[in-house]
């Protein structure tokens, strides 16, 4: 399983950066929001954002292993006191904050996501 969170915050609260797995269109990130997928064990990607609203592409690509669980979050601003493994960065085209996806650790997601809802399509 693949999560792709993003926890409510105020900045760039009304738009939504589009998720892409294996370089199919999955849905949008909402604020507050999360994304999760089903897949088989071997190589995937992960992309965060196609330059709409700002938000660069960024893709991640690892070697998923039979039944584990990988959590990512996007994180607007900075993370240098997050505490976590940066998997990537993304840099909005015309403003100053700074996007990122990080890989975050099962028990520190799992708290994040039990107060998010799922972002529908």
């Amino acid at each position: 399983m693949i999560y792709v969170y993003r926890p409510s915050r105020a900045v760039n609260c009304c738009v939504a950066p589009v998720v892409y797995l294996d370089d199919a269109r999955r849905g949008d990130l909402k604020n507050g929001g999360y994304l999760v997928f089903e897949v088989p064990a071997g190589k995937h990607a992960v992309q965060v954002g196609d330059g709409t609203h700002g938000f660069d592409a960024q893709v991640q690509e690892f070697q998923a292993e039979a039944g584990k669980s990988y959590y990512l979050k996007w994180v607007i601003g900075s993370i240098e006191d997050a505490g976590v493994f940066i998997v990537g960065s993304v840099s909005a085209a015309y403003a100053t904050r700074n996007y990122h996806l990080v890989l975050v650790p099962q028990d520190a997601a799992t708290t994040e996501l039990a107060e998010l809802k799922l972002s529908d399509a």
